[in-house]
């Protein structure tokens, strides 16, 4: 046996390990398109609001056709998520719905709870401006916990999230907009490309 075949073998091996351990049966292509959703989710509430400076009297004039819009990309985002990693596991050949799998949601739901009733507290002291630096953290924070189990690109996307998150909440919380396209928007979409290249798809 030839040495690069030696070689070729002996990565094979530590791939099948690393898949195991790791959920490495992520879309990339999904990444992109949640990043591409969240910028026109931006974008139409900037149209909305007239403005990239938030102020609650602004976000209260609009407050239902916001809360509609960023509904509806939500659901979106993670219609596409699930479509394409469907999609993806079809392709590999690998189970879509795994123990590990199963282990990132749950790793991943407790931030996205405490978003929501952090979400609710600030709409009833009308403290609008600074959901979206909460959305950031928390959101981070489950990106964070949920890449234990899988790639080094996720763990990075979270802390990258967490990190961004401390300006619209301590610096500049009016701007909280622009940071929502910068996380979930570009942040997504870098990620997206990144895991797209090294993982096809």
């Amino acid at each position: 046996m030839e040495r690069e075949e030696i070689i070729r073998n002996i990565d094979y091996i530590k791939e099948i390990v690393e898949s195991s351990n790791r959920y490495t049966n992520l879309s990339g292509l999904a990444g992109i398109f949640c990043g591409l959703l969240a910028l026109v989710g931006c974008a139409a509430s900037y149209f909305l609001l007239g403005s990239f400076s938030l102020t609650p009297d602004l976000i209260q004039a609009k407050l239902s056709a916001l809360g509609i819009l960023w509904l509806i990309v939500f659901t979106g985002a993670l219609s596409v998520q699930i479509g394409l990693t469907i999609r993806k596991a079809h392709i590999t050949g690998i189970q879509p719905w795994t123990k590990l799998s199963r282990q990132i949601i749950f790793a991943l739901l407790p931030s996205l709870l405490a978003g929501a009733i952090l979400t609710i507290y600030l709409f009833k002291y009308n403290q609008f401006v600074f959901i979206p630096g909460i959305w950031i953290l928390l959101y981070g924070v489950g990106i964070a916990a949920s890449g234990m189990f899988s790639i080094l690109a996720v763990r990075l996307l979270g802390w990258a999230f967490i990190i961004t998150s401390l300006i619209p909440l301590f610096v500049r919380p009016e701007y909280g907009l622009i940071f929502m396209a910068l996380t979930f928007g570009l942040y997504h979409i870098i990620y997206g490309l990144a895991v797209a290249i090294k993982y096809r798809g």
